[in-house]
């Protein structure tokens, strides 16, 4: 943009205004491009210093340009950063617990075998699935967290991908294993494991 608009900008207010004289048709504020692409960028940033100002009318045009290609080019990447902060300060409590999890599944060595069949166990109705209460069972029990039930809740829906109100253990699995040392280890079909870990 600097490299675009600072000549354009010198060859606008310089040149054009001066009829191609080499003498700097005011005050020399736009005589030299490096003095041109000082202006584009102090209007490009919005900073704004107001020590120099475009005189021709296609010159404030190209100002006014400017400043909007701006606002829209720092507003992109503030968005963008202000949506993934939202996301993660939201799931603070979830990622945290998840990072706990991990930490204490790695101390006690446990892979992802041994981490199914501890599901199998704690499934109690054989569904395949946890509901909320055997969720609670292996958070509490098996991981070792202490959670209020707001947060075991909060974690669950953070878990139920499909919100079907069950976590499968694929569900379950991929948010501390990779996809395809599950898909290893219990010749699991990988597209349905396909998540990366979080």
């Amino acid at each position: 943009l600097t490299l675009g608009l600072g000549p354009l900008m010198w060859f606008v207010e310089d040149q054009l205004n001066n009829n191609g004289s080499d003498t700097p048709s005011y005050d020399g504020d736009f005589g030299t491009i490096p003095q041109c692409m000082w202006f584009t960028v102090v209007t490009i940033s919005t900073v704004g210093y107001g020590d120099v100002s475009p005189k021709t009318e296609f010159g404030k045009v190209l100002a006014s340009v400017a400043i909007v290609v701006g606002l829209l080019y720092m507003a992109m990447p503030l968005a963008v950063v202000g949506s993934a902060f939202t996301y993660v300060w939201d799931k603070r409590t979830e990622i945290f617990v998840i990072q706990k999890a991990k930490r204490r599944l790695a101390t006690m060595a446990i892979d992802g075998k041994m981490l199914k069949h501890a599901f199998d166990h704690v499934d109690k109705d054989k569904s395949g699935t946890l509901d909320k209460e055997e969720f609670q069972a292996v958070v509490n029990d098996l991981l070792g967290l202490s959670l209020s039930p707001g947060n075991i809740s909060d974690l669950f829906e953070f878990f139920d991908d499909d919100e079907s109100g069950t976590i499968t253990f694929e569900e379950f699995g991929q948010q501390f294993f990779d996809p395809t040392e599950l898909a290893a280890a219990f010749k699991t079909n990988e597209s349905a494991l396909g998540k990366s870990i979080r």
